[in-house]
C-alpha cells in the first residue's frame, strides 16, 4: 500500500515502491488539514488554525479561542522583523499571563562565535513576565538589518491543552542581519509556563517597536491521533 514518509513533521507524497526513506518531497497540492503517516500507518493530523501576515505594523498577534485536546501540540512560525531602530526583543505570553511565571534557558550562536548559554531567567531563579520568543538574546532583526532580511522563530508547545503539568516550549531562531557586520544568528531555547491550565490564548509583541508589515505568523495544532 502506498505510504508517505513516517515520523518526519511533515506530509510528503505518496510514494510508489514501500520504501518509506528513499525520497521526501512535498506535494503539489496544500490541505490546511494533513494525516502524518507512521510505519504502522496514519496517525497524528496537522491542522492550520491560524495565519497571518501583517498588512500594516502593528503590535502584534493576539489570538484567542485555540481549540485543543490534552495530548495536542502547538506549532508557532513567525517570519519578519521589528519597526525598531535595532535588534528588538519579542515576548510571547499565554492566556495573558503577565505574573512572573515563567523560565527560560537559550543556547546561542551569535556570528562566527562559538556558541554560549544564555540563561534569560534573572538571577538564574527568579521568574519573568513572559517568554522571550525570540530565545532570550538572540532577538527580533530591526531597521538597521537592511531590505529584505528577516528573523524566523519556530516554537513548539507539547501537550498545550493538557492539565497535568507545567507547558514547555521548545524554540529555535534564526536571524539573518546586517546591523552594520553581516550577523548570521542561531539559537535553541527552552522555556516554562509554570501553568497547568490548558493555552487557549497566545500572544506575541515586541518590547520595543512594533511588528514590521509584513511579517507573517503561522499557528498549527498537531493533534494526537
Amino acid at each position: 500500500m502506498a505510504h508517505t514518509t513516517p515520523n518526519m513533521g511533515i506530509v510528503g507524497v505518496p510514494d510508489t515502491d514501500n520504501d518509506p526513506f528513499d525520497e521526501l518531497v512535498l506535494g503539489a497540492s496544500f490541505d490546511r488539514i494533513d494525516t502524518l503517516w507512521g510505519p504502522n500507518g496514519p496517525g497524528a493530523t496537522m491542522k492550520l488554525i491560524y495565519d497571518n501576515r501583517l498588512a500594516v505594523d502593528s503590535a502584534g498577534w493576539d489570538v484567542q479561542n485555540i481549540p485543543g485536546n490534552p495530548g495536542d501540540d502547538l506549532i508557532l512560525s513567525f517570519d519578519g522583523r521589528s519597526t525598531f531602530a535595532t535588534v528588538d526583543d519579542s515576548m510571547l505570553r499565554f492566556n495573558n499571563d503577565s505574573a512572573a511565571n515563567h523560565y527560560e534557558q537559550a543556547v546561542i550562536s551569535v556570528a562566527n562565535a562559538a556558541a554560549s548559554a544564555f540563561d534569560r531567567t534573572v538571577a538564574h531563579g527568579n521568574a519573568l513576565a513572559q517568554i522571550w520568543f525570540d530565545g532570550a538574546n538572540s532577538g527580533i532583526g530591526g531597521a538597521d538589518d537592511g531590505a529584505n532580511r528577516s528573523t524566523v522563530v519556530e516554537a513548539t508547545i507539547r501537550n498545550y491543552a493538557g492539565v497535568d503539568f507545567y507547558k514547555n516550549v521548545l524554540g529555535r531562531v534564526h536571524a539573518n542581519r546586517w546591523n552594520g557586520v553581516n550577523d548570521i544568528d542561531a539559537t535553541l531555547y527552552g522555556a516554562n509556563w509554570l501553568s497547568v491550565a490548558a493555552i487557549n490564548r497566545i500572544t506575541i509583541s515586541m518590547l520595543n517597536g512594533n511588528v514590521k508589515t509584513g511579517s507573517r505568523l503561522t499557528i498549527w495544532r498537531r493533534a494526537a491521533a
